[in-house]
């Protein structure tokens, strides 16, 4: 959780030049050039690329279509141009975050953030995932998932709190804020519970607790 990350090698995979020239511009003011480069389809993507991917939804097929998954990849994926947000199809595919057309100016910070370990979607996307993963389909019963990792994993009582909204979707900025400590402490939280629960990712962290309900 370190302040002082090292600049992300990004991947922008698109056939639109139109888009590639405006994140490009969005960019350079923050990351170097030299780590950014676009291609046009999956297969000129490095296998062992371990950066950013940024995927344009609105001109190429989504990754599943054409038997790659990228749940098991080392790269992290930025799902762009997408629409219809009130599903949670991205983050069910293992991407970390989504930008809405027309919302390019949230791309620098949803890199940092999940640079950071976090995920970057709107929050009522996040809230029906949280809800899908907590309730039994066929007996609707709520589980505490936030109990059973509290007991399984002896998490502190500051640790199952930051654990409890980062379940519910909060950035790391909004739990400091919902717990009244910096955001320095709120990382060094998270930190402890991603590593207790031997996780590297929200999305990880979200599937291990799931995994701990069924």
């Amino acid at each position: 959780m370190s302040h002082h990350l090292p600049p992300p090698y990004i991947c922008l995979i698109t056939r639109d030049a139109v888009l590639s020239r405006v994140v490009r511009d969005i960019l350079k003011f923050v990351f170097p050039l030299n780590h950014f480069q676009t291609l046009e389809s999956f297969s000129e993507l490095d296998i062992n690329h371990r950066g950013i991917v940024l995927y344009d939804r609105q001109t190429i097929p989504m990754p599943n279509k054409c038997g790659l998954s990228i749940v098991n990849r080392q790269d992290k994926w930025i799902a762009l141009n997408t629409i219809n947000c009130n599903c949670y199809d991205y983050l069910q595919l293992g991407f970390l975050g989504q930008i809405e057309t027309n919302h390019f100016e949230f791309l620098p910070k949803a890199i940092k953030s999940i640079q950071e370990g976090e995920l970057w979607f709107p929050r009522h996307v996040m809230e029906s995932f949280i809800i899908d993963l907590c309730i039994d389909d066929t007996q609707k019963i709520s589980v505490s998932i936030t109990e059973k990792v509290t007991e399984k994993f002896s998490l502190t009582k500051k640790e199952r709190r930051v654990f409890e909204l980062m379940l519910q979707g909060f950035s790391n900025i909004q739990i400091a804020r919902d717990t009244n400590v910096s955001i320095n402490t709120v990382k060094t939280h998270a930190y402890n519970v991603m590593s207790k629960l031997d996780v590297h990712s929200r999305y990880e962290l979200f599937a291990k607790a799931h995994e701990l309900t069924v």
